[in-house]
């Protein structure tokens, strides 16, 4: 897979492309959830293996985009470039949101934390199952 910074013109970005990334991710899991949903999707232990680590580092990345939204609003609502549709002032909005935001952040973290421990728990599995004893059988 490419890495997007090759594909996009840092010059010429637009909100439209980044909105793009972050429903071209959600599309992404949508379509992993399909996948692991059926036997072939995974096929190897080694193949759970990886899917978990790439999530963990999809995971672990979230918090950065999440405070730099938090710090993007902030700093707009500084500049006096927001407003509120019912005509009230948006700093009430703005901070309730970094709030949950920084929550989610947190979340995050903890998710690929959780994902990596996963990850560690499967580092020596494969698929070659183990002989079983005798007394196993019966």
């Amino acid at each position: 897979m490419d890495d997007f910074r090759q594909v996009i013109d840092l010059s010429q970005v637009t909100s439209d492309d980044t909105l793009l990334l972050a429903r071209t991710a959600a599309e992404a899991i949508r379509g992993l959830n399909w996948l692991t949903g059926c036997e072939a999707g995974l096929g190897q232990p080694s193949a759970a293996y990886d899917v978990i680590g790439a999530l963990a580092l999809a995971a672990s990345r979230l918090h950065q985009a999440l405070a730099q939204i938090t710090g993007w609003l902030d700093r707009a609502l500084e500049a006096g470039r927001l407003g509120h549709d019912l005509g009230e002032d948006p700093a009430g909005a703005i901070d309730a949101a970094g709030i949950f935001l920084g929550d989610a952040g947190l979340s995050a973290a903890a998710l690929a934390g959780d994902l990596d421990a996963a990850q560690q728990q499967l580092a020596r599995i494969n698929g070659t199952p183990r002989n079983r004893t005798r007394k196993e059988q019966s």
